[in-house]
């Protein structure tokens, strides 16, 4: 961070205060003295002031915070403008729109709007224009430069910032009023006439002279720029951080094959290979085997060959047994029948 020395204080001219009769008792403290009807201001307490308001913002580019920067000033303007475009922050420097910060539903609304409005006049290549005619697009154009000419400041804007830069609090007094109201840091030029406990970082210093101010804001934004650069290497090493990490997971598997059997599940082996995990259960095999068509000739041929191991295993008193029945069963002839009775056949023929 620069070095801030009381030379270079005095030759940015920023001791000069407000006259006497315009004074708030309230920056006594920040009073050096008072000659030729105007009051001086401390440098030692500048410096002071100063430092710690430059941590604060290298504190803030470090966390990757945003803030807001008011100045609508003539003086003010061009260097609040400037100095927000080079921390990539926004800022405002035509007039402070009620609710900017109170009401930030409804401005996002309105900066959405302003995008819309920008991207239809803008993009000529998209085949939008030829929906709209001249007449429309004559309308749109003046509603848009309408909204720029409060709202550019505050383009790409998402959210709340998390504090406030004011140049003259006592000009800027709503966006003073709104920041306390949602409880939001201040930080401030603070001049002789107004109350520097309104502000919770503040500089005591000429909020009138270009050369004071941009001494001021150049010294604030070069310390939040250091901040912001910290934080930016920071994340890019965490995102190469992260991406090692996954590489180095996606290397784990093993390369060489690695077999070990699983207890949760009996008679499962598993193989892990770096190209492929097989797992193979020995109840499947089986079911396969089961499942198969077998031919029906061998099965009759198993039959059979049981057949005559059973005959001859049998005694021969058996055999000779159920030969002679075959035999008494072939010789019984016909007539051995019971003859029908005369009944039957008489009911026979009756039917």
């Amino acid at each position: 961070m620069r070095k801030i020395k009381i030379e270079d204080l005095k030759q940015a001219k920023i001791y000069f205060g407000h006259r006497t009769f315009k004074w708030n008792p309230k920056a006594k403290p920040y009073i050096f003295k008072k000659q030729f009807g105007i009051y001086f201001i401390d440098l030692e307490k500048t410096k002071e002031y100063l430092e710690i308001a430059m941590k604060v913002a290298h504190k803030y580019g470090r966390e990757g915070k945003k803030i807001l920067w008011v100045g609508t000033k003539k003086q003010a303007a061009p260097i609040v403008k400037e100095w927000a475009l080079k921390t990539g922050c926004n800022y405002i420097d035509r007039r402070w729109l009620a609710g900017v910060l109170t009401n930030f539903q409804t401005i996002s609304k309105r900066l959405h709007h302003m995008e819309k409005l920008d991207k239809i006049l803008g993009d000529s290549q998209s085949g939008d224009d030829r929906v709209y005619t001249k007449k429309e697009k004559v309308i749109m154009s003046r509603e848009l430069e309408k909204l720029q000419k409060n709202l550019l400041g505050l383009k790409g804007m998402k959210d709340l910032p998390d504090m406030v830069f004011v140049i003259d609090i006592s000009k800027e007094t709503l966006a003073v009023k709104e920041s306390r109201k949602i409880e939001l840091p201040i930080m401030a030029i603070v001049d002789t006439n107004v109350d520097p406990t309104l502000v919770a970082h503040r500089i005591p210093g000429n909020d009138d002279s270009i050369k004071s101010i941009e001494f001021i804001v150049s010294a604030v934004g070069e310390a939040y720029l250091e901040g912001l650069e910290s934080y930016k290497k920071k994340s890019a090493d965490d995102n190469v951080a992260d991406s090692v990490v996954e590489i180095e997971e996606e290397a784990a598997i093993p390369e060489a094959a690695v077999e070990k059997s699983v207890s949760e599940t009996p008679g499962k082996t598993v193989t892990e290979t770096a190209d492929q995990i097989e797992i193979v259960y020995e109840d499947e095999t089986e079911d396969k085997e089961k499942a198969e068509p077998k031919p029906v000739g061998k099965t009759v041929e198993k039959v059979e060959d049981k057949a005559e191991e059973i005959t001859e295993s049998a005694p021969e008193e058996i055999i000779e047994e159920k030969k002679e029945e075959k035999e008494e069963k072939a010789e019984t002839p016909a007539e051995d029948k019971p003859e029908e009775s005369s009944e039957d056949k008489n009911k026979g023929n009756g039917e």
